[in-house]
Formats: C-alpha cells, structure tokens, sequence
C-alpha cells in the first residue's frame, strides 16, 4: 500500500512571525477559548509535532497493512487523523482561507505566508492520505459504507487524489450504486490515463451499470403494468389484451385482441 498524498519530510525551519510557546501564544489560546466553537490555535512547534506524530502513526499504519494486519492499520490510520493539526500553526482556522489567496493580508510578510501554507498542505495531504488508506481497510473488512464515508472526505482534502475514486468506485459498486462507480472510475482515468486496473474495473462496472437500469426498467414496467390491469380488471379486460405492432410507415400500432379471438 503507497503512502498516498503524504509528504515527505518536514519544510525547512521554523519561520519568524508565528505564535510560539510564550506570552504571545498564551494570549492565542485564551481569545480561541473565549469564542464559542473557535477552532484550537496552536504554536509553530505544537503544529509540527502533532504533525509529526500523526506522520508516524500513518507509517505504522502502512506496515501494519502491507503485513496483512488491517484492523491495526486502521486504528493507526484514525489514531493519525485525531492527531494531525487541522488549522495553519499560530492562525484562527476562520482565517486560514485567506492566507492561501492571491491577495495576502499584508500583515504576514511573504516568506511566513508560504512557510505557513507549505506545512498546512503538508498537513492535508496527510488527512487526505489517511482517509484514502482508512476506506482501502474497510474495503478489505467488507465494510463499503465506512469506506465511502472515509472516500468523500479523502476527495475534499485532496480532488486529484485519483486512487481513492477507484476506491470509492468500488465501495458503490458493492453498494449496488454502479452508475455512480462508473463515474468515478472514469475521473480516476482522467486524472491517471496510465491506470490499466481502472480501465478494466470501467468495463466492469459499466456492464454492471447496464444490468442495473435494465432491471430498473423491468421492475419499472412491472408496475406500471399491475396499475394498469387494477384498472382495466374493472371492466373485464386486461393489458395482456393490448398487442403491438409496427405500422408500414414505421409508427407504432396497438390493437385490442379480446379474450377468445382466436379461438376455435
């Protein structure tokens, strides 16, 4: 199993101009608690070491996996996310979106924005691998609702993260949702046209996505045909009665054949 999106190694050095482990960052921490649901602050050097944590505990979960162990590399997989740092370090998570703008604010000097936005990258790249590996576990356990779950969040942390729509292909397809495994295996093709497996699973799913709208439409047809004789029983007649043709210019004819027209 590949590490997915996770980065490798830490970014170079702490940079000037973030909340550290002093006054300052005790004055963060108290504005965040005094704001009814405000997303925890940490310090430059909380940030890195939940990260590096959480970094671990993806790696073990990789070994533990690729031994067979699933259940352990899920445990280390969800230990990972609890543990990873969800805001950029020293910055209110409200304000993250702007940081990664086009247009800065002006009070963060250039080279400790793009320190802040590098490790918050590093940062969600490790969720969305961790999710991505979460979902291949309980595809293995036979669980595809766990792994969907783990799949769509996979894909808001990282949209080019083409593996995990093959993944989550293969949750709806065991979820009976195979127009919708159609769509995401053909987005992982998009994303990777060098993906030979995706390309079998397309052929796969779409004939399975062909026997499903056609029993659609059988049960469908199956109904209406039951309404149909409801009414028509009324009044002694019956669908069955009904017989179509073509007609000489192409259209389509219906005749009614009562009961006993052919009988001798």
């Amino acid at each position: 199993m590949r590490d997915d999106a996770g980065a490798e190694g830490a970014a170079a050095g702490p940079a000037a101009g973030f909340v550290e482990d002093s006054a300052a960052g005790a004055a963060a921490g108290e504005a965040a608690e005094g704001e009814e649901g405000a997303e925890e602050v940490l310090s430059e050097s909380e940030f890195l070491v939940r990260l590096e944590e959480a970094e671990v505990l993806k790696a073990e979960g990789n070994d533990c996996f690729r031994r067979g162990d699933v259940e352990d590399a899920l445990d280390s997989y969800e230990r990972a996310l609890e543990r990873a740092p969800s805001a950029l370090p020293g910055v209110d998570a409200s304000k993250a979106a702007a940081l990664s703008s086009e247009d800065p604010p002006t009070a963060m000097p250039e080279g400790v924005r793009r320190y802040a936005v590098e490790v918050e990258a590093r940062a969600t790249s490790l969720r969305a691998a961790c999710h991505g590996n979460a979902a291949a576990c309980h595809l293995r356990m036979a669980r595809p609702e766990e792994a969907l779950a783990h799949c769509d969040d996979a894909v808001y942390f990282d949209p080019q993260y083409s593996k995990v729509f093959l993944r989550r292909a293969r949750a709806r397809q065991l979820l009976g949702q195979a127009e919708l495994a159609v769509k995401d295996v053909q987005k992982c093709i998009a994303l990777d046209p060098t993906d030979e497996g995706a390309r079998t699973m397309l052929a796969e799913v779409e004939r399975e996505a062909q026997r499903q709208r056609a029993a659609s439409q059988e049960e469908v047809m199956g109904k209406l045909k039951e309404l149909g004789n409801g009414i028509l029983g009324r009044f002694g007649m019956s669908l069955d009665h009904f017989k179509t043709s073509k007609n000489p210019d192409g259209s389509l004819g219906v005749s009614y054949e009562p009961p006993g027209a052919h009988s001798n």
